[in-house]
C-alpha cells in the first residue's frame, strides 16, 4: 500500500507556474518539479480545494478571493458549497476573483451600477496542473 499525501496548493503553483527569475523561487520550483517527475508515482496523492472554504466558512470571512474557477469559483458549484457551509453551520464566505471583487468598495459593497450579487465567471484555466493524480476531496 502507498504512502498517502496531501499536496499543499503551493506544490502545485511551483509545479505548472512559469519560472521564477528569482534565485529561491526558481530552485523550490525546479526541485518541485524533479520530485514530481521521480516520485509522485510512489504516494497516493490527494489536495483539497475544500479546505480554503471550510477555513472561510469557520473563521466567518467575508470574502474567499481565488482564481481557482475549476473547483471553487465554479457557477455550477457555488449552490453546493453555501449548502454544505449551512449544514455545517457556518457562514459561506462570497466566493469571487480578484477581477469580479475590483467592483467593491472598501465596505464589501458593490456599487448601485453593478448590481448587488458578484457574478461567477465560467471556468477557463490557463494552467493545466497534473491531475491524473492527484483527486480532489470534497467533504
Amino acid at each position: 500500500m502507498k504512502a498517502t499525501i496531501y499536496i499543499e496548493t503551493t506544490v502545485v503553483s511551483y509545479l505548472v507556474a512559469r519560472p521564477s527569475r528569482d534565485l529561491v523561487t526558481a530552485a523550490l520550483q525546479r526541485m518541485t518539479q524533479e520530485w514530481w517527475e521521480s516520485r509522485h508515482d510512489n504516494y497516493d496523492l490527494h489536495y483539497s480545494d475544500a479546505m480554503h472554504i471550510a477555513f472561510g466558512a469557520v473563521y466567518e470571512m467575508g470574502y474567499l478571493l481565488t482564481w481557482n474557477c475549476r473547483h471553487i469559483n465554479n457557477i455550477d458549484r457555488l449552490a453546493q458549497i453555501a449548502e454544505i457551509c449551512i449544514k455545517k453551520g457556518c457562514k459561506c464566505p462570497k466566493i469571487c476573483s480578484p477581477e469580479q471583487m475590483s467592483g467593491l468598495d472598501e465596505t464589501g459593497s458593490l456599487g448601485e451600477d453593478q448590481g448587488s450579487e458578484i457574478k461567477a465567471r465560467p471556468h477557463r484555466s490557463r494552467f493545466s496542473a497534473p491531475q491524473s493524480r492527484v483527486r480532489a476531496r470534497w467533504a
